[in-house]
């Protein structure tokens, strides 16, 4: 009797480790497979990632030129800070100074990924957008053509960009670029 107790005991210790342990388990999500750099040059300037716009960022894997290998299509904002005014003065004595409020300048970018031959996405095309991120949409236009690749930046309260291209001849070819106002 004794030996069946302990038998019994064991094996609901044992299940309820077991249900523990398996309600411990997440879901099991693959990461996206590219992720907006860190540092982008842009006319001249040296612009860093804004995290800040993570939430309003796209992250899209579509068929775009026909091969069986998906395209990675991304946005992101990236930032450029100001230098600050260098300007000479004499320190007054028992004064508090001042901090400098420095304008960031926000730049949109959508970014075509390819896989090369090597299985390793390579950057296609970069687009720049208006001051915010707005929506990518693929959609066919043509009936045996590949479909075509519509980014929609909002620019500011009722103006919208919308530019549209498509994969054409080995490289991605603007089809179409409007402002809404």
């Amino acid at each position: 009797m004794i030996r069946m107790r302990q038998k019994t005991v064991l094996f609901l210790l044992g299940t309820a480790s077991l249900a523990l342990f398996l309600m411990q388990a997440g879901p099991c999500l693959a990461g996206p497979k590219i992720e907006p750099p860190k540092k982008i040059d842009y006319d001249g300037l040296l612009l860093s990632y804004n995290p800040s716009w993570k939430n309003e960022e796209t992250y899209l894997e579509t068929n775009l030129d026909g091969d069986p290998e998906p395209e990675v299509i991304i946005s992101f904002v990236a930032m450029y800070v100001t230098e600050p005014k260098k300007e000479k003065e004499d320190p007054k004595p028992f004064t508090v100074a001042e901090k400098e409020l420095l304008p960031v300048y926000n730049y949109v970018f959508y970014q075509i990924y390819d896989m090369g031959p090597d299985k390793n996405y390579r950057l296609a095309r970069t687009f720049t957008g208006m001051d915010r991120p707005g929506q990518v949409y693929v959609a066919p236009l043509e009936e045996g053509e590949p479909p075509a690749v519509i980014f929609v930046s909002p620019g500011g309260t009722h103006y919208k960009d919308i530019i549209v291209y498509r994969w054409q001849e080995g490289c991605y070819r603007q089809l179409f670029d409007h402002g809404t106002g």
